[in-house]
Formats: structure tokens, C-alpha cells, sequence
């Protein structure tokens, strides 16, 4: 155990944690700033993206939201857009930012699993210049479909087109393919507005609760990406300024842990080996499921093949009954179309 202690992500210079109880300042602490710069954007980091800290991921989207609402004109900042179906606190958070929600499908193509995205963007060619288009960076909640590569530069192509401004949400870091992968196609759309002439900026929300285990610590962040680094300044200045209005500035404690951990090259590798394990269970689990299923219940199979997605969520297609059913007879908690497969012990599938 003495060996594996410097490896060991649970441990760090406990000394400086509420070391101070100075307010930090409205856009976060710089070093943590600065730690997840470099982790989210790596080599594509630069002046053009600009970032604050947030209380959670929810703080981000709705410091996005508030921002675009209070610096757009009237006419130009009326409607928001998610998915259907979507996290239901999306709708809440942007309909309390003053927007009007409205919805895009987001559904599979029979059997294959794969977003029908031509359907997506059909529908998105309804909104007007000015419209806030939100999209679930990875691990959609419910369904886990997930945009490919090409389909993220397709969609901010689309949105730099219609001047539509893009933002991702992403809860589930490195859950769907690993830390580094999961942030590359975003990488890649900020190496894209960089280098555009002239582009719409668009705003990146993480919640850092799931992927260190901080979620009554608060941590999140907003990232604000354009081709300009004055105009990625300006808007940053506006959401200190909104944040300066409804939570004055972040938490510094659960900033400070991930801050450790990041600064420290031994203990960031263990970190994103024990995040890939996590999506390697998850994976396991969705084929246990599938194959479970297929045993008992062949004629839902195609439902399940919810398996091949990227989300602890799962759509299964159950009926109310059977939800009721497991909720009595199993105290198995579900939704009306999806469950939380972490929340089935592999070794218990089959009972």
C-alpha cells in the first residue's frame, strides 16, 4: 500500500485545503483556471477561448444562458433549443433564463442505433437567427446516442451558417471513450473558430461532479470560443458580471482538490485510468443487460439495443406496468422509458 501512495488520486497535500477563506474572484480561482484549460482544450488552448469557474455544470449552462439573454436583442434571443428528449432540468434552467424552449428530435434509426441527424437538422432549420441551440456534448441523458466526429463539424458549420449559438453541455466527462477523447471533437471546433474569418461564438458548460466525484462540492466550468480573442474577453466579462448578480463567485474547495490532482502529471494519468475503467463498466453492464434481455425477453431486444450507447441511462422500452413492476417486486427505480444500469450489480443481472 506504501507503494502505490503518490499514485493514489484519493490523496493530496490535505494542508491546503480551507487553508483560506478568502472570497475568490468572480470568474474562479486562476490556477483551476488554468488546470482545466489545459485539460480541456490542450494543444487548441488559446487567447480565443476564455473560461470561468462555476458552481456545477448547471451554473454554466444558466450563466450562458443569462449572458446571451441580457447582451442580445430583443427580437434576436426568444428561443432556446434541446433535444427530445433531453435532461429535464434543461428546459427549467433556460426557461428561467427568459427563453422560450423548443425541441428538436433526437431519436435512432431502427435497429442501428445511430442518430437520425439529417432529422435534427431539418427541424433546427426552423430557428431563427440569434437562437440558442443546446447539445449534449456526450453520454445524452436518456438516450446515449452520440454525434460523430464529422456530425459535430457539420452542426457547427450549420450553426455558424444560421448564426445559431452552439452550446454543448457536457456532465459525463470521459465516460463515453476516455478524458482525451471525449474532449477532442470540441478541440477541433475551437481550432475551427479560431481560424474563421468571421464566426458566431459558441460556449462550452462542464460539470466536474460526476468525473471527481465533487457533486455537493460544486464544480463546474463555462468556456466562451470565438475567432477573436477581445470579443472571447467581452463575453467573458459579461458572465463575471451575471454571476456578479446571482452567486457573486464560485466555491473554492472542491476547486482546490481538482486543481491538486491536475497538477500533479502521476496522479491526472491514474485519474483518467480510473475514469476509463468507469466507462468500461458501463459498457459491460449495457452488454450484460442486452444479452440478459434477449434471454427472457427476446421480442424487447430492440429496445435494448440501447446497449451499444454511451450513458449510464438506458432506454429499454418497458411498459408502465412493468415499470411499476420492478419498482415493487425489485425496488429497480426507473423512468417511463429508461433506467440507470448502475444501479443493476452485474452478478445480479439475471435475478
Amino acid at each position: 500500500m506504501e507503494n502505490n501512495k503518490s499514485s493514489d488520486v484519493r490523496k493530496g497535500p490535505s494542508e491546503r485545503f480551507h487553508s483560506c477563506k478568502s472570497y475568490l474572484p468572480m470568474a474562479g480561482s486562476d490556477e483551476f483556471l488554468d488546470s482545466i484549460s489545459t485539460l480541456l482544450w490542450s494543444q487548441s488552448n488559446g487567447p480565443h477561448i476564455q473560461s470561468v469557474q462555476t458552481p456545477g455544470g448547471t451554473a454554466a449552462i444558466r450563466m450562458a444562458a443569462d449572458t446571451i439573454h441580457s447582451i442580445c436583442d430583443e427580437s434576436e434571443r426568444s428561443t432556446a433549443w434541446v433535444s427530445s428528449p433531453t435532461w429535464g432540468n434543461h428546459i427549467k434552467i433556460l426557461r428561467a433564463a427568459g427563453f422560450t424552449v423548443k425541441q428538436y428530435p433526437y431519436n435512432c434509426s431502427g435497429d442501428s442505433f445511430a442518430l437520425q441527424f439529417d432529422e435534427t437538422l431539418d427541424k433546427l432549420k426552423e430557428a431563427a437567427p440569434g437562437d440558442v441551440v443546446l447539445f449534449q456534448g456526450n453520454c445524452h441523458n436518456p438516450t446515449g446516442l452520440e454525434l460523430t466526429d464529422d456530425q459535430w463539424i457539420v452542426l457547427y458549420e450549420f450553426c455558424q451558417d444560421r448564426n445559431l449559438l452552439l452550446l454543448v453541455d457536457m456532465a459525463f466527462v470521459g465516460m463515453s471513450k476516455g478524458v482525451d477523447e471525449d474532449f477532442r471533437p470540441f478541440q477541433h471546433l475551437a481550432d475551427l473558430a479560431k481560424s474563421a474569418g468571421d464566426s458566431t461564438p459558441w460556449f462550452f458548460a462542464v460539470s466536474y461532479s460526476k468525473c471527481f466525484t465533487m457533486y455537493n462540492e460544486r464544480v463546474g466550468s463555462l468556456s466562451i470560443i470565438s475567432n477573436s480573442a477581445q470579443l472571447s474577453r467581452d463575453l467573458k466579462a459579461h458572465v463575471k458580471m451575471t454571476a456578479r448578480a446571482c452567486y457573486s463567485n464560485p466555491p473554492a474547495n472542491g476547486a482546490q482538490i481538482i486543481n491538486t490532482l491536475l497538477g500533479n502529471e502521476e496522479l491526472t494519468k491514474k485519474w483518467k485510468q480510473d475514469i476509463n475503467l468507469i466507462s468500461l463498466d458501463i459498457q459491460a453492464r449495457r452488454d450484460l443487460f442486452v444479452s440478459t434481455m434477449a434471454k427472457y425477453l427476446p421480442n424487447q431486444v430492440p429496445f435494448a439495443i440501447g446497449g451499444e450507447s454511451k450513458t449510464i441511462f438506458m432506454r429499454i422500452g418497458l411498459s408502465s406496468a412493468q415499470n411499476v413492476y420492478l419498482r415493487e417486486t425489485f425496488g429497480l427505480y426507473n423512468w417511463a422509458h429508461h433506467f440507470n444500469i448502475m444501479t443493476v450489480d452485474a452478478d445480479r443481472m439475471e435475478y
